[in-house]
């Protein structure tokens, strides 16, 4: 029962799979099960651009056909590139020398006109242009014997087959030019290549030594142009050196420094004058501005002048002692006398007041009187000191116009001779320029006088023969050719496939994809993932252990998950379909009932349903009727084969049921089978092409994720994982299913027995 019930699993995985190419995973341990793990904003791995290993994993994937391709392509393009090539001819040769550097009679001449690299290189692809111009073919084609030759005359224009046919290159980075022109008569193209060189050494070499004589005439002129200018400018030059006392620019420099210095002297004593000039304004202005307020402030500067003068002044202190005497007796009378009315009191009160007026108005006229003075000596000094500050501003004026006049002729006496100096300096680099061009041209004449003498700097050196062999590089093209179109298939094909960005190993999906890896389930060979009835074999039953044991490792990290009871209600979904999702769930909750735990498989899939068929049920009633309410939980919840699992099928799926995926009521169900089940698996429907999973996923304690190796897609599965993570789900993470693992037995098939 056991065997049959595993058969129909691997049936259902092979079902999601059987279309996909399986092959190589790189083995990758699980990864503890986070819930707060989110995916990168763009991980690289998507968008990056592909190298040298990706492409040939994504060739892995699609050898065959694009190597069969690719032979039909190869094998079509050799067969037009041999029927398209032209086929071979003839090709006739000349050699002409083109020296590198102009040959000389003289080494002293050698070295003064020695070339350098880019004029050389220039000179010779002058020549190179020179010897295939349309003039020199035109006159070559001239020729009557040329003209009258069969390679010609078949030619409808025969100019613009010799500018597309004749080739010319220097031979091995050489001085030595090739000229060659390919055709099928050997004799005609080997005398219309010599014909080429007789009017290219006639009509352009020949021409150019007669440049070189017009050259040497035109340098006699501007040479004596030159030393008739130098005479005239010599002479203006001594005439300057007189006027500036020197020709030397030295001596001339350490003139100017002398006045510079001199003026600069001249200026600074200008300053000073005038800054003294100011201080004795200021001075002046003070002055006066004293004499004006010293009315005012008199009182206060001469109080203890008047008070000297009060003290040595007889009347004053008699005036003071004569009322200190009334006012002793003034205080005495107060004590003996009866009544305050008594006549002498009145007569002593009287006398004290007017010795007290008295006293009081001598002060006052010792105190003017002593003002007085003091103003007028104060007068005087102030008219004294305004004086002299006058005067002195005077002089100062004085001294500042003779400063003036002074640093003003200074001025005028450097300017000249600055003058003077520039003219002189100007006259001798113009003469300095000119005797320089001077002595070039003298040079370059007697180096062209040289050069008129030695021999000449293209000159032939083979002439072209009759060829004898054919050249035939078709087979060479086009083997080139075939391969080339080979490795551009292929290229074709592996950049085709690379843009699917298909998940290659479970690197792709923690690294690439920041995702935790929950499981990985191995590649099952064909004859294991699709038995024949009854034909079970012996050596098979180590892939289905295998399988076993991968999907209990995965069991164990859900298990590790819900220690707190916070992961019971887990949703199986993907990307897109045909990635084992269905496959996984019904795995993993038999794995589930075989550790203990009450299981319930929900197909939640409510589309396209699968699950009933794993385990032979009917589709309806189902979750669909329990949606509508036409149904209760018990009626639809039947058991499996495996004992503790029983299975929720899909049922009849309608609009109906698809709006109730919105309400809260798909809330109360989860509800109540999670009172009823220790672990409620949902396979649900895949998360890009609707948005069952969306609404479903709302309600569940954690989403696994199914992803198929060389089916699933890196995009895809970012976008949807990211999708799920924005809703705010807990993530557990990811299984790979159909990867290549390192298999190490450990037991024997009894194991699968007993499972």
């Amino acid at each position: 029962m056991r065997s049959r019930e595993l058969n129909k699993l691997e049936m259902v995985s092979a079902a999601t799979s059987e279309n996909e190419p399986v092959d190589r995973l790189v083995p990758a341990r699980p990864s503890p099960v986070r819930s707060d793990r989110k995916v990168p904003a763009k991980p690289s791995a998507i968008s990056g651009m592909p190298d040298a290993l990706g492409l040939l994993k994504a060739l892995r994937r699609c050898w065959l056909s694009a190597v069969l391709t690719g032979l039909c392509t190869a094998g079509a393009v050799v067969t037009l590139g041999w029927t398209v090539l032209p086929a071979p001819k003839y090709t006739a040769y000349a050699l002409l020398q083109v020296a590198s550097r102009p040959p000389q009679v003289a080494f002293t001449i050698l070295e003064t006109r020695s070339e350098t690299r880019d004029e050389t290189d220039k000179y010779q692809k002058t020549q190179l242009e020179l010897i295939q111009s349309r003039a020199v073919l035109k006159a070559a084609l001239r020729q009557p014997q040329i003209g009258a030759l069969p390679a010609v005359r078949e030619e409808e224009d025969a100019l613009e087959w010799l500018d597309k046919d004749l080739q010319a290159e220097y031979s091995n980075d050489s001085d030595v030019l090739r000229l060659s022109l390919k055709g099928k008569y050997p004799q005609d193209i080997a005398a219309i290549v010599n014909a080429i060189v007789d009017v290219y050494l006639r009509e352009i070499v020949t021409v150019e030594e007669s440049k070189r004589r017009h050259r040497l005439e035109q340098l006699k002129e501007v040479y004596d142009q030159y030393e008739k200018s130098l005479s005239t400018k010599r002479q203006i030059l001594r005439e300057l050196a007189e006027l500036a006392g020197s020709s030397d620019q030295k001596t001339l420099a350490y003139k100017q420094q002398l006045e510079l210095e001199q003026r600069s002297m001249a200026e600074k004593e200008l300053m000073q004058y005038r800054a003294e000039i100011r201080k004795a304004r200021a001075e002046l202005s003070v002055l006066q501005s004293r004499e004006r307020t010293q009315a005012a402030e008199a009182p206060a500067d001469w109080s203890r002048e008047a008070d000297e003068a009060l003290s040595k002044d007889p009347q004053f202190l008699d005036g003071e002692k004569y009322v200190e005497r009334l006012e002793r007796q003034l205080q005495q009378m107060r004590r003996l006398a009866r009544a305050t009315q008594d006549p002498a009191l009145r007569r002593i009160e009287r006398d004290l007041t007017v010795a007290r007026a008295s006293l009081q108005q001598r002060r006052k006229d010792i105190e003017a009187r002593v003002a007085r003075d003091a103003e007028l000596r104060g007068r005087s000094q102030a008219r004294d000191e305004q004086l002299a500050a006058q005067e002195r501003v005077a002089v100062l004026e004085d001294l500042e116009r003779a400063a003036q006049q002074d640093v003003k002729r200074m001025s005028e006496q450097t300017r000249t001779s600055n003058q003077k100096s520039l003219d002189l300096r100007s006259r001798q680099d113009e003469i300095e320029t000119e005797s320089k061009a001077a002595m070039k041209i003298a040079e370059d004449m007697e180096a062209l006088k040289v050069e008129l003498r030695a021999e000449q700097r293209v000159k032939p050196l083979e002439s072209a023969d009759v060829p004898r062999k054919k050249e035939d590089k078709r087979p060479m093209m086009t083997v080139a050719m075939g391969f080339g179109t080979f490795a551009f298939v292929l290229l074709s094909f592996s950049w085709w496939e690379f843009r699917a960005r298909r998940i290659d190993s479970a690197e792709d999906v923690v690294i690439g994809l920041g995702m935790q890896l929950v499981g990985a389930l191995p590649a099952l060979p064909n004859r294991v993932r699709r038995p024949i009835a009854g034909t079970q074999q012996t050596r098979d039953l180590y892939w289905h252990n295998l399988l076993l044991e991968s999907i209990d490792a995965t069991r164990t990290m859900i298990l590790h998950a819900s220690r707190d009871g916070s992961c019971r209600l887990l949703m199986i979904t993907s990307a897109l379909k045909g990635e084992g999702k269905t496959s996984l769930a019904c795995h993993l909750a038999r794995s589930l009932a075989r550790a203990g735990r009450r299981t319930l498989l929900v197909d939640c899939d409510l589309r396209t349903p699968a699950a009933h068929r794993v385990f032979g049920e009917p589709v309806d009633p189902g979750f669909s009727e329990l949606l509508r309410g036409e149904v209760l939980a018990t009626d639809v919840i039947r058991p499996t084969p495996v004992k503790d699992l029983w299975i929720l099928t899909a049922g009849q799926c309608d609009v109906r049921a698809l709006q109730a995926l919105a309400l809260d009521g798909i809330g109360q169900v989860f509800a109540e089978l999670k009172d009823r089940f220790d672990f409620v698996i949902v396979d649900s429907a895949p998360v890009l092409p609707v948005t069952d999973s969306l609404l479903i996923g709302q309600h569940v304690d954690a989403v696994l994720f199914s992803v198929l190796r060389d089916v699933s897609q890196l995009p895809k599965v970012y976008m949807a994982y990211e999708r799920l993570s924005t809703l705010g789900m807990r993530m557990l993470g990811a299984v790979v299913a159909g990867a290549r693992m390192e298999h190490h037995v450990y037991g024997g098939p009894a194991l699968t027995e007993e499972r």
